[in-house]
């Protein structure tokens, strides 16, 4: 594989020292200098030595703020000449990949090309919310699955012969088909739908036979936790005999920890793409493994 040099914000310093170990590329920090107006600066204390560069930031939990800033250091190396591929291990404004409702504009749209114009080549990221934000770029893009690593995580925690995968809308359904093929189980999906203007969720009665069973309601995320907490009440409320919960990117908005465990659901799996939280499952190799295969291809 090519040199290629790391840069990372400092959230991200753990992914960065993770990835840059695997790929034997020393990790550059960004520092960030914010002034009392709201105004910030970004400033890199050396120049990456490589052609090719990987930059590597979250952009949660404050994705305005985050994409100003990775659009500062994404001018910087345009500046110097360098390649520019990133790594954004959850992509925000993915959900916003249409014009819901008339007004709307597309956000995803609008983040991707502001990341090309300054530069950027190749965008990785980690089970992207919508298959869509794939194709709203001219970006070389692409969306690395976690359910391997997921899969791995509830085989070693839990017995999984008399468990089910349930995804908690149909939206998700094939992505928990796949994950439901990696244990080697049957796997559902549930009926949510979404008022566009006031946000509120309902999903509807189940239609398939869960009594006795082990769930695992899988997702690419949890937010607020108010899907997932509804289906698990409703799956134990059919005879489930316990409710677990997989998903990749674990924002976990306010009190979303307490309303999933007051739903009944007794484990949660998730992976490293928001924080290098406490139980998180690190996804660096599988990161890696993308990387070092999307440098081969140019």
């Amino acid at each position: 594989m090519a040199a290629i040099s790391i840069v990372h914000t400092a959230e991200s310093q753990d992914l960065a020292m993770r990835i840059g170990h695997r790929l034997g590329s020393r990790p550059m920090p960004v520092s960030e200098i914010p002034f009392m107006d709201g105004e910030l600066k970004v400033r890199l204390a050396e120049k990456p030595e490589s052609s090719e560069v990987l930059f590597i930031t979250r952009l949660y939990p404050d994705p305005n703020r985050s994409i100003v800033r990775a659009l500062f250091v994404l001018h910087y190396l345009n500046s110097i000449g360098k390649r520019i591929r990133m790594f954004v291990p959850y992509l925000a404004y993915a959900r916003q990949d249409r014009e819901f409702l008339e007004g709307e504009s597309v956000s995803i749209e609008a983040v991707l090309s502001q990341f090309a114009h300054f530069g950027v080549t190749d965008l990785l990221t980690v089970d992207v919310h919508s298959e869509k934000s794939l194709s709203n770029s001219s970006l070389r893009m692409q969306s690395i699955s976690a359910s391997a690593a997921l899969a791995e995580a509830v085989k070693g925690a839990m017995e999984t012969k008399n468990a089910i995968v349930v995804s908690p809308d149909k939206g998700a359904a094939a992505r928990a088909q796949e994950f439901s093929s990696l244990l080697d189980v049957e796997s559902f999906a549930m009926d949510k739908s979404r008022d566009r203007t006031t946000g509120e969720v309902k999903t509807a009665d189940i239609n398939f036979e869960v009594e006795g069973k082990d769930a695992i309601i899988f997702d690419d995320m949890v937010s607020t936790g108010g899907s997932m907490a509804n289906a698990s009440s409703i799956l134990l409320r059919h005879g489930c005999r316990s409710v677990s919960a997989a998903f990749t990117h674990a924002l976990l908005i306010g009190n979303s920890r307490e309303k999933l465990s007051s739903a009944g659901v007794s484990r949660m799996f998730f992976t490293n793409t928001i924080g290098d939280f406490d139980g998180a499952i690190d996804i660096s190799a599988e990161v890696s493994s993308a990387i070092i295969g999307n440098v081969k291809e140019l």
